[in-house]
């Protein structure tokens, strides 16, 4: 099945899964539904790759076409309970000037209740060495007795079936959202869930399901979208729901589907996490002392290594988290900073005590590289950019230069931001430490100053036309080799 591309795929939420091995894009989720009256589950496997990461081949009729060769197996305490393998085609294409669409593939598979284990092998069937491997765990156990929702179905289109397919379900073609990833073109969120042995609380009364979008930070509901329906009991209820996301703010969230009887009695929920990317609205950092982070990883941190850890994160805090670890180191207010530093990394990741010790480890390399004797290391420039855009692809300099400062030349190939083959300049002006100061780049909001070699050779500033600030050519000395470095 082909489906247009619907926006770069940024921070992903921990409910799909992502394999990249050998620049092959590989992305699957695996959910469980059941039918109560057989007693019986069934796994939906979801995958689905950008038609850019494969390899076309021509065809006898001319055309191109790329595809996929897909293993599936399905284990049960270790033991095989179920495989499939199959190949995966894009359709024919005139050309390969377009290929911004994902190949999307779901299959199915029965089995009983239980814990599983489900792991994917694909390799693009023209380059079989480009390949990906991966598994997911997923609970497929549901109760005879008790109500039940089962996991929740981002969808990226659904409509009233016609000729049935592989997405059809209960009269609608369900199309999923592979990756719980809301970038800034895409406004509207859909979604549908299943609702099971509702017929068991009292065969003729209503269920009000509700379903809401809520902070992952403050567990509040995010800008009023709270809603709710009435359905009859039956042995599955069917739910589709939508809500408009265009002013929801960047961050993480994640939508609740609750249960109640016409008491308001709790009967079963369920939750599906997602993260918005919003170019120009982010949540109110202010959220994070609605947070309880008891007997979380922040909650341990040491009350005298707080300021050094809210610190570290300065280099890559936007302008207003920036602004409130200004104002925390200043206090005593140990609750405040743990829960802040919690919420910094609730709002990058729905595993934000990985994201911080994968960011530690970071901080640790600069500290070590660039410390001065008055400065950790990222609180130095070179630390700053490290530790803001990643390691550089190569670094060049000169630390003996006759006639220069000290420098180094970073350069980025590509940064986060779309910018391709963008370079950094410090330079070394007090020599007796290891502080380079940042004194030129050409990446966008940093800093960016043309005449940047006149400060590099401070010892050819009377022939070099230093003191004439409308001149920003530098007539290179014997012996230059920055230009070189630059350009490389």
């Amino acid at each position: 099945m082909l489906q247009r591309w619907g926006g770069a795929f940024g921070l992903l939420c921990c409910a799909a899964v992502i394999a990249a091995a050998q620049n092959l894009r590989l992305y699957m989720n695996c959910q469980a539904f059941y039918i109560p009256e057989k007693d019986s589950v069934y796994l939906e496997t979801t995958v689905a790759t950008p038609g850019f990461a494969l390899t076309y081949v021509r065809t006898d009729n001319h055309s191109f076409q790329a595809a996929l060769n897909i293993y599936l197996q399905f284990e049960k305490d270790t033991v095989v309970v179920a495989t499939d393998s199959y190949r995966l085609n894009t359709p024919p294409l005139p050309d390969t000037s377009n290929l911004n669409f994902t190949l999307l593939d779901l299959h199915r598979v029965f089995l009983p209740p239980g814990e599983y284990t489900v792991k994917l092998y694909a390799s693009d069937a023209n380059r079989p060495e480009v390949n990906a491997s991966f598994s997911q765990g997923v609970d497929a156990r549901f109760s005879r007795q008790e109500p039940a929702v089962s996991e929740i179905t981002l969808v990226q289109h659904f409509q009233p079936a016609g000729q049935p397919n592989i997405y059809t379900k209960y009269g609608f073609d369900i199309k999923p959202l592979v990756v719980p990833y809301f970038g800034p073109e895409q406004n509207r969120l859909d979604f549908y869930a299943e609702i099971y042995n509702t017929d068991l609380t009292a065969r003729t009364d209503d269920v009000i399901v509700f379903y809401s979008v809520r902070s992952a930070l403050s567990h509040q509901v995010a800008q009023q979208m709270h809603r709710f329906t009435k359905q009859k009991t039956d042995a599955i209820n069917v739910l589709f729901g939508a809500f408009d996301i265009s002013e929801l703010p960047t961050g993480n969230y994640y939508l609740l589907v609750e249960v109640r009887n016409k008491n308001n009695e709790f009967l079963a929920s369920q939750v599906r996490h997602f993260h918005r990317e919003h170019t120009s609205l982010r949540a109110p950092v202010s959220d994070f002392r609605m947070i309880d982070i008891s007997g979380t990883f922040a909650e341990a941190l040491a009350p005298d290594s707080l300021n050094y850890y809210l610190k570290c994160l300065i280099p890559t805090a936007d302008l207003e988290e920036r602004s409130y670890i200004l104002s925390l180191v200043k206090t005593d207010e140990v609750r405040q900073k743990q829960q802040f530093f919690y919420a910094f990394w609730q709002r990058r990741s729905d595993q934000p005590y990985t994201a911080w010790q994968k960011y530690k480890q970071e901080v640790d390399v600069v500290n070590y590289y660039y410390s001065t004797p008055t400065q950790y290391g990222f609180e130095t420039d070179r630390g700053r950019v490290y530790l803001q855009y990643g390691a550089p692809n190569s670094i060049e300099g000169h630390p003996f230069e006759a006639g220069a400062y000290p420098y180094e030349i970073w350069h980025y190939y590509q940064l986060g931001n779309n910018q391709r083959n963008v370079r950094f300049v410090f330079c070394n002006m007090e020599l007796a430490t290891n502080n380079y100061t940042l004194i030129h780049s050409d990446a966008r909001g940093e800093l960016y100053d043309p005449r940047w070699r006149f400060r590099i050779y401070r010892a050819f500033r009377e022939s070099s036309d230093y003191y004439n600030l409308d001149e920003t050519r530098f007539r290179p000395v014997f012996g230059s080799q920055v230009d070189k470095l630059f350009e490389r």
